[in-house]
């Protein structure tokens, strides 16, 4: 699932919502220890009842290896189950020498048809750059954990590389800036603990573009609130994880019906965090020309979007751009241009002008009509 498709889930459904599927064995209602696939049948009860108000799932393997092959066969029927609309996260913190982690990529997004995959940094950019080879799938770097253990390391305190300037930084700050250039916003999140709320106005100053997942909302006490305030961006950039909080909400046999309350107890609260705007008025930017009148854009926008003379236009990094002249829109096949579009057939050739800076432009580049 690309970065696009994601968030437009989030909007259609108001919700930026990751059910946990960490489902224990041990945990789930009794009566359905009787049949041949408890977990299976657990997980495929809770995403019937969730699926409209949430946009993702999150699988910790952990829960299911531990039940050895009737557990992987769980959680291989469990993922396919979901199906594409929603974004599928392996949680399973990978991360090793790059030839083992070309195999676990190729487990989780070949063999398997996750979206995304937990990675830990800590043996650097080789283990993690294999899963990011991918198109359309993701790797979630752990970046500043909710776990009591984040203070053993994550919180140590390293000297900068130029001591002459600025302060000593956390571990985590590190990770978060070197990670962050590893590879890029579209196939590249971050793990950021709800119960460290104190530090998201800091680390959205060190990612701004980033995606986060976020554990610890519900059972472990962060405050929704308080992470969606100091945290969202124009896109959102927010997938908040609650597992315990909803698939246990009774162990009764009317778990799924209780697990879709507490559901919708989230997305209610979502959809008054989520800002208003209409964040599918999208154009890309496949090749640009500089003229002596000016830059010379070659784009597609997305159906809902006109572009006219005027319009203004917002990169990623929040630099401005105004649509100063426009052609008639052209099928990409009566053209000589080679790329595929990725919103429509039809290319503008537009003028465009900064306003107040010096950006250059990127090829693939999404921009936001303002």
């Amino acid at each position: 699932m690309t970065r696009q498709q994601l968030v437009e889930q989030i909007y259609k459904k108001r919700s930026y919502l990751c059910v946990g599927l960490d489902t224990d064995v041990t945990k789930i209602p009794k009566h359905l220890l009787t049949g041949p696939d408890p977990v299976f049948t657990f997980n495929k009860a809770i995403i019937d009842a969730t699926k409209d108000l949430c946009v993702a799932y999150k699988i910790n393997t952990a829960f299911y290896e531990a039940l050895g092959v009737k557990g992987w066969e769980a959680m291989e029927k469990t993922v396919r189950y979901i199906g594409d609309e929603h974004f599928k996260i392996a949680d399973a913190k990978r991360g090793d020498i790059g030839n083992t982690s070309d195999q676990y990529a190729k487990a989780f997004f070949e063999t398997l048809p996750f979206d995304s995959v937990t990675v830990a940094p800590y043996m650097g950019e080789d283990s993690v750059k294999p899963f990011l080879q991918y198109e359309g799938k993701w790797a979630i770097v752990l970046g500043l954990t909710s776990n009591k253990g984040a203070h053993d390391f994550e919180f140590k305190k390293m000297a900068r590389e130029d001591t002459r300037h600025g302060v000593d930084e956390f571990l985590y700050e590190k990770v978060l800036k070197t990670a962050s250039n590893w590879g890029t916003f579209e196939n590249l999140m971050f793990v950021v603990g709800a119960t460290q709320d104190d530090e998201f106005a800091d680390i959205r100053k060190l990612t701004p573009h980033h995606f986060y997942l976020v554990p610890g909302v519900g059972a472990q006490g962060g405050s929704l609130k308080e992470i969606s305030k100091k945290a969202m961006i124009r896109d959102c950039g927010l997938l908040v994880n609650v597992s315990r909080a909803i698939i246990y909400a009774s162990e009764k046999e009317d778990y799924a019906e209780e697990a879709r309350a507490i559901a919708q107890q989230y997305q209610q609260e979502m959809n008054e965090y989520l800002p208003e705007k209409n964040i599918f008025q999208l154009g890309c930017v496949y090749e640009t020309f500089n003229t002596s009148g000016g830059l010379i854009a070659i784009m597609d926008f997305t159906e809902e979007t006109t572009p006219r003379i005027g319009t203004i236009l917002e990169s990623m990094s929040g630099h401005k751009w105004k649509i100063i002249g426009i052609d008639s829109p052209k099928p990409i096949g009566m053209t000589n241009f080679k790329f595929k579009p990725r919103y429509s057939d039809f290319i503008f050739g537009c003028l465009l002008q900064p306003i107040n800076h010096s950006e250059i432009l990127k090829d693939h580049e999404t921009l936001q009509i303002l």
